[in-house]
């Protein structure tokens, strides 16, 4: 049986992190949780949000408390809905995982749809975490996800069946709100 998920989406603020593998590292943002939130729930999309679902790091953590309380929501925080973990490279510029991992870079970059970075996961892992996430989501609220592009290039693979290579060629553009309500859901 299947029902429609009433399911809005925004990526997290910008981050200070040019030239840097990030993942799960933690990492600073260009914009204040306080101005973030203030900026979501301002739209009007948002009327009737129950559930506020988000990554538990800090980009995304931070501000979808404060759009939970604003909007009077319940805040769901779920390791499944993470970023793409990047492993030991996380924290690094790329330039240096470039010069000293050269091997393990130059593989991962031609094979990135099925290798892990060392340590890290595949894209595989973060579309089974998305998944279960997604199939556990009830259908009989509305919800926002305040989550990573990765996260969200994975529920595209998930719920619209898109390729890996069709999904990275998705645009996901920090914060802005979303919609993905017309897909069947497993109830």
């Amino acid at each position: 049986m299947t029902a429609p998920l009433d399911l809005r989406f925004v990526r997290h603020a910008p981050v200070e992190a040019k030239g840097t593998c990030y993942g799960h590292h933690p990492v600073a943002v260009k914009v204040t949780a306080t101005q973030v939130a203030d900026g979501i729930v301002s739209n009007p999309e948002l009327a009737g949000v129950r559930v506020v679902h988000s990554s538990p790091l800090a980009r995304c953590a931070e501000p979808a408390a404060l759009i939970a309380r604003a909007l009077g929501a319940r805040l769901a925080l779920d390791a499944r809905i993470k970023e793409l973990s990047m492993g030991r490279w996380e924290g690094r510029t790329w330039e240096a995982i470039e010069r000293d991992d050269g091997d393990a870079y130059r593989a991962w970059m031609a094979r990135w749809r099925e290798l892990p970075p060392p340590g890290g996961e595949t894209t595989s892992d973060i579309a089974d975490r998305v998944r279960a996430w997604w199939t556990e989501t009830a259908p009989d609220a509305s919800h926002l996800l305040v989550a990573h592009a990765g996260v969200i290039r994975a529920l595209l693979v998930v719920v619209r069946d898109l390729s890996w290579d069709d999904a990275m060629s998705t645009s996901v553009p920090h914060l802005e709100l979303e919609r993905l309500s017309t897909f069947a859901h497993n109830a």
